[in-house]
């Protein structure tokens, strides 16, 4: 079973293709970074796997299922981090993982949610509300609430968009952390693809262009792609 499969999947907002005809294995416990400049469509494809929205045409499994159909068991084994933290500004960061973790049906749930508020450095701050947080704070809540529930496959969109070098730098130091789960990540930045992935996918209007390992990445593609050199 692989981690993610798409077989010619194509994804139109009226006669335009986000993306285009593309076909993609991602084997289980493999780190994939998802390259490409603004509209390249990677936000639409990252949407597409994790069910947030329907192909047009083609065939998108997850964990050998159907993305898009209504399957809690399948979300269950997704964590998704978007640039914009889905958080409840008016709840404190305890009430926020105790809300998803109760739709997650998370066992254990007092004791994993203290022990990864620890891990993200927010444990002195798990009863304020989130709304007298910092950017990175939410960020760091964001991986907290996607991690709680345990998934299989972790999809990560422009995580530290919007963030100082060193919230970006503490960003990916502890998505170092996340072990042998299978992780998607668009990023502009090479370092945290380098950081966190092994292999590459270059995405340009809407089509893969190259797949190639990380270390490729920069020496063949980087001016191309439009993303930041270390």
């Amino acid at each position: 079973m692989k981690a993610v499969l798409l077989r010619e999947v194509t994804k139109k907002y009226g006669h335009f293709a986000a993306i285009d005809n593309i076909s993609l294995e991602v084997e289980l416990g493999e780190k994939l970074a998802i390259l490409g400049p603004n509209g390249a469509g990677k936000t639409t494809l990252v949407k597409l796997i994790s069910g947030q929205t329907k192909p047009s045409s083609g065939e998108v499994l997850v964990l050998g299922s159907t993305a898009w159909k209504f399957n809690p068991e399948l979300r269950k084994k997704i964590g998704y981090v978007s640039h914009n933290p889905m958080l409840y500004d008016e709840l404190s960061a305890c009430e926020n993982l105790e809300f998803y973790g109760r739709l997650y049906d998370v066992q254990n749930l007092e004791e994993k949610i203290a022990k990864i508020l620890r891990q993200m450095r927010l444990y002195e701050r798990r009863h304020a509300r989130v709304k007298t947080f910092s950017r990175g704070m939410k960020q760091r809540l964001s991986i907290a609430r996607a991690l709680l529930h345990d998934p299989e496959l972790i999809i990560l969109d422009e995580p530290t968009s919007g963030l100082d070098i060193e919230g970006r730098r503490e960003l990916v130091e502890h998505l170092m952390r996340i072990g042998n789960k299978t992780l998607l990540l668009t990023t502009h930045d090479l370092r945290e693809a380098i950081n966190l992935c092994d292999r590459a996918v270059i995405l340009i209007d809407g089509r893969i262009v190259e797949e190639c390992s990380i270390s490729e990445v920069e020496e063949r593609y980087m001016k191309v792609v439009g993303i930041e050199s270390p």
